[in-house]
């Protein structure tokens, strides 16, 4: 068990190239600076537009739906005999 746990102490840190921190601050700055195209802005906007309408359509329909009679009646159970019990 030993042995096995002795290859642990072998272990040492990565080393890391040179100046590596620097070029991938580059490029996450280089990504932060581009704009957003103008064809990418129109197609947000008609998206966030489409989602408006159908949230607005959505809230303000009028349902119509009524349910039918026989659900709107509480049953009667007092009305019923059970005759299994009296026979």
């Amino acid at each position: 068990m030993n042995n096995k746990l002795d290859i642990l102490n072998k272990v040492t840190k990565a080393e890391a190239p040179p100046f590596l921190y620097t070029r991938i601050t580059q490029r996450i700055q280089a990504l932060q600076e581009t704009p957003a195209s103008v064809k990418f802005k129109f197609a947000f906007a008609a998206a966030a537009a489409v989602v408006l309408i159908l949230n607005a359509w959505v809230f303000t329909k009028k349902t119509t739906h009524t349910p039918p009679p026989a659900a709107i009646e509480a049953p009667s159970y007092s009305s019923t005999i059970n005759n299994i019990y009296y026979e």
